[in-house]
């Protein structure tokens, strides 16, 4: 049997991030905690790094809420599960589409963000498909809500771009994991010798 795992929702994930003045908000929040993740493929070290990084420029030591514990503790399960369950943090299909696109292009910010504080580093000269799926982030992460109306046809394009964000983090995590997995397995194999 497997455990149910609830995701809490991005109105009191926002509320909690405006409520403790934290300086992103709450798809930002989510994006960081997956890229962390993503990375390390450890949950103690995404609480770590999230400590650090939310109590920079503070003079309160930042500690980690239960609201906060749930969304790691969510988060890492759905993104660690087998069965695709991941979802990203963002508003409601029923809120302003101009506002849902914002949030995804601050969730795509916070998830290359979380790659470098997880410690990800990529060579310029690497052109593999990670490295074209980061680029693809960084250029969503830059989108500009401004001119976005609400038509069905922007609103199915930003739910495609959902969908992209969605696959592409999970794909990243796999593709990360195994080359963990590979360099983990190749040292083990040289002691042997």
């Amino acid at each position: 049997m497997s455990d149910i795992i609830t995701v809490p929702s991005y109105n009191n994930i926002d509320t909690y991030c405006a409520d403790i003045e934290l300086p992103l908000g709450a798809s930002e929040l989510h994006g960081l905690i997956c890229g962390i993740f993503a990375v390390t493929d450890d949950k103690k070290t995404v609480i770590e790094a999230l400590e650090t990084l939310l109590s920079e420029g503070s003079t309160d030591e930042i500690n980690i809420t239960s609201e906060l514990s749930d969304l790691i503790e969510s988060t890492t399960q759905e993104l660690a599960a087998p069965d695709f369950a991941f979802q990203l943090l963002l508003p409601e299909d029923e809120q302003d589409l101009a506002e849902r696109t914002k949030a995804l292009g601050f969730w795509a910010q916070g998830f290359v963000s979380g790659l470098g504080e997880g410690g990800m580093q990529l060579s310029t000269n690497d052109h593999d498909e990670l490295t074209e799926i980061i680029n693809d982030l960084t250029s969503i992460a830059q989108v500009d809500s401004n001119d976005i109306g609400n038509s069905d046809e922007e609103d199915v394009a930003l739910t495609e771009l959902e969908e992209y964000l969605r696959v592409a983090a999970m794909t990243i995590y796999t593709d990360l994991l195994l080359q963990n997995k590979n360099i983990v397995e190749t040292e083990k194999s040289d002691y042997v010798h």
